[in-house]
């Protein structure tokens, strides 16, 4: 069966919204849980991390041996700085479910285009086009629209 572009993209937008959407009901299940008899909390964020890189890691390697991506030329200190900096994110990320819940975390995390922007701009000396600037733009509006009219999450 030959995939048209629209099947890819209607199949690949259903397998990451799904795989998200499940990711997140199960990380907030985890991290916002009591354990045993004396009803802890979960606080071994650390740990968590480190079975979701183990998992990334293995998931990555094994599409790389599927497929015919050809040599990575990208410089190992990049790769490096890349992968310390999502596990920083993803520590932080898992301890501040001990306090927000899982949208919540979500909806603050879409702000995120707004330092990277003005870091890029800068510090990497970048220019973007005004459509650049005005997704950014709704993208905050649309999250300060969500917390001001108090919605319950």
């Amino acid at each position: 069966m030959k995939w048209t572009h629209n099947a890819k993209l209607i199949c690949c937008f259903l397998g990451i919204f799904g795989c998200y959407f499940y990711y997140g009901v199960v990380q907030e299940k985890i991290t916002r849980g009591t354990y045993g008899r004396e009803k802890e909390r979960y606080f071994y964020t650390m740990f968590l991390v480190f079975c979701q890189c183990i998992i990334n890691a293995t998931f990555a390697k094994g599409i790389l041996m599927i497929t015919d991506s050809g040599k990575n030329k990208t410089p190992h200190y990049l790769s490096f700085i890349c992968g310390v900096t999502y596990v920083g994110a993803m520590l932080a990320s898992n301890a501040s479910l001990k306090w927000v819940n899982y949208p919540t975390q979500v909806l603050g995390k879409s702000c995120k285009p707004i330092p990277v922007m003005i870091l890029g701009v800068f510090l990497a000396g970048k220019r973007y086009n005004l459509i650049k600037y005005l997704s950014v733009m709704l993208i905050v509006i649309g999250v300060a629209f969500v917390y001001v009219q108090g919605w319950k999450v």
